[in-house]
């Protein structure tokens, strides 16, 4: 088992969906926005796909690039691909959404997903300054880091300050 299949174990439950759709629910509203009828949704990274359950009825495609986190999303969602968020892909979406993955790479890797999108729109979720990370890995950043590193379009917080949403139009 991956260390990222562990991790979400014991997530996969109505309980856990409930949590993120209240916990999250000002990005969850941000994606939303951006969907119309026929909408194609990427999300990056998608984990057990969540977010991805919690969006407006479009087409969505979600990704990772763990094996193991791959056979979980089979069975959650119709299209489904293997994809390394830091290289192009080739699905013609609508939004590019990613939630908690980003602050797991390095500068220069989050500007490549960035940059990789800049032709559609894209809402990234990254947490804050909490006290401490919740994998053990995440970059945890202030969000004037963020804003000098991929500038935004726009970007706001919730949950008093320590959750981050950074919105891009397309270019």
């Amino acid at each position: 088992m991956s260390k990222w299949l562990d991790f979400y174990k014991n997530r996969l439950n109505d309980g856990y969906l409930n949590y993120v759709k209240n916990r999250y629910a000002p990005f969850i509203l941000e994606v939303n926005r951006f969907i119309k009828v026929d909408s194609i949704s990427l999300e990056l990274g998608a984990g057990i796909g969540t977010i991805s359950l919690l969006i407006e009825n479009c087409v969505k495609v979600v990704s990772d690039n763990d094996a193991d986190i791959l056979t979980v999303l089979h069975k959650r969602f119709n299209k489904v691909m293997k994809l390394d968020c830091r290289k192009p892909s080739n699905i013609p979406a609508t939004i590019v959404h990613s939630h908690g993955v980003l602050e797991h790479m390095n500068d220069s890797d989050i500007c490549k997903v960035i940059n990789n999108n800049k032709h559609t729109y894209q809402v990234h979720y990254v947490p804050g300054l909490y006290d401490k990370p919740s994998f053990g890995d995440e970059r945890l950043l202030p969000l004037d880091y963020w804003y000098k590193l991929v500038k935004p379009d726009c970007y706001s917080t919730f949950n008093e300050g320590l959750d981050y949403m950074l919105t891009f139009y397309p270019r």
